[in-house]
């Protein structure tokens, strides 16, 4: 039997405002089974360096999900005994401005040029021992082809197109 954990897609601590926005990081909607090595320790790591070097003044845009492979069919009881399906990958991608103060309220990210925006993508499997999320780094074009989802549709293909690990400390 593998060891999961309840994947949680958006963390309790990214929503410490209050204790309701905490409570719903608890509903089932905001969690799959995620493997217990990688939630532990580098999927959590990614999630506090968001929280603690990428966060600005600015918007920090992420979006978390969870990919099946087509015809996937593995699951994990939950607690009550029925099965859960078990996703086979991780994504998370980001967009922000390079500075990380310049936006208005009211701005919209697509009203920036390119050399103003930066983005990065990451894609994992659901396992144990795969690495830290410097090797799961991809672009958010290719998070979009592994996926078949648009994200940020008003960014520019210039932005999305980005892979820089380094411009984000990694």
């Amino acid at each position: 039997a593998r060891n999961f954990d309840r994947g949680h897609q958006i963390p309790n601590a990214d929503r410490s405002g209050n204790a309701t926005m905490q409570a719903q990081t608890f509903y089932f909607s905001n969690m799959t089974p995620q493997n217990y090595s990688l939630n532990q320790n580098p999927w959590a790591a990614l999630e506090k360096m968001a929280r603690d070097n990428w966060m600005c003044s600015d918007t920090l845009y992420v979006v978390t999900g969870a990919y099946w492979n087509p015809g996937s069919t593995f699951a994990t009881p939950d607690i009550d005994g029925k099965q859960c399906p078990v996703p086979n990958y991780y994504f998370k991608v980001f967009v922000r401005t390079v500075k990380g103060n310049v936006r208005q309220a009211g701005d919209r990210l697509g009203d920036y040029p390119a050399d103003q925006l930066k983005s990065i993508g990451f894609w994992v499997e659901n396992a144990g021992g795969q690495g830290t999320a410097r090797s799961w780094v991809k672009s958010v074009s290719e998070v979009e082809n592994l996926t078949g989802f648009e994200f940020f549709p008003s960014v520019p293909a210039a932005v999305k197109a980005q892979k820089d690990a380094a411009s984000w400390g990694l």
